[in-house]
């Protein structure tokens, strides 16, 4: 996917070599790769993720559901805590503005953003006969402890369709960091994702386990 393997920062590049070479790794293993533009993906891209809209009153649900010894029952509460990181802050003051769900733009994205964004994908892959769209599951590696993370618009697809997808490990870069690739599949495939995903992990073992690992 030319679209999502584009980016031009270092951290970037780097990402999308490993996840070139894992491509590679899959046309030895017996995989058909076939280089494909996402109709539509400039205006899918312009839509919202709907965390902004949502993520209070799912936060606030669970936070009660935990009873009076949760520490925090309210993002309010977490947010006047001070227990969070200062990249975050702007962000879940946004969430925490948002007063309801019964709203037209929230509607719209539900409504026109699903609908899009699922034509979009299975056109594409009706055309090039397709069992998966591949690509990295975050434009750059993975943020270090206390570091902010830029994953792009790379993890959208799957949320914004509703469609199954699986991430596993494509390799490390040069400092040491993970870098993932994920396959996208069609709405109930997920028997397809997993015996692709398997395959490959299987045939190139780039997985590490973390030192303290029983």
């Amino acid at each position: 996917m030319t679209e999502l393997m584009s980016g031009a920062k270092a951290e970037q590049q780097e990402t999308n070599d490993i996840v070139k070479q894992a491509i590679a790794d899959m046309e030895k293993l017996g995989a058909t790769a076939v280089p494909i533009e996402i109709p539509s993906f400039t205006d899918i891209m312009k839509f919202p993720s709907l965390s902004g809209w949502e993520f209070k009153f799912q936060l606030n649900d669970y936070l009660e559901s935990l009873g009076e010894a949760a520490p925090y029952h309210t993002l309010e509460e977490i947010i006047a805590s001070g227990e969070y990181l200062d990249s975050h802050k702007s962000s879940m003051e946004a969430r925490q503005a948002r007063t309801t769900l019964d709203d037209n733009e929230y509607r719209k994205i539900v409504l026109d953003r699903t609908k899009l964004t699922q034509e979009s994908l299975l056109k594409v892959m009706a055309e090039h006969q397709l069992d998966a769209l591949v690509y990295p599951a975050s434009a750059e590696p993975a943020g270090r402890l206390g570091e902010g993370q830029n994953s792009g618009v790379n993890n959208r697809l799957s949320p914004f369709s509703g469609f199954p997808a699986i991430t596993v490990p494509a390799g490390f870069t040069t400092g040491g960091l993970p870098v993932g690739v994920e396959f996208l599949g069609k709405a109930f495939d997920e028997g397809t994702l997993i015996k692709l995903a398997y395959s490959y992990e299987q045939g190139t073992q780039h997985r590490k386990a973390p030192a303290l690992t029983p």
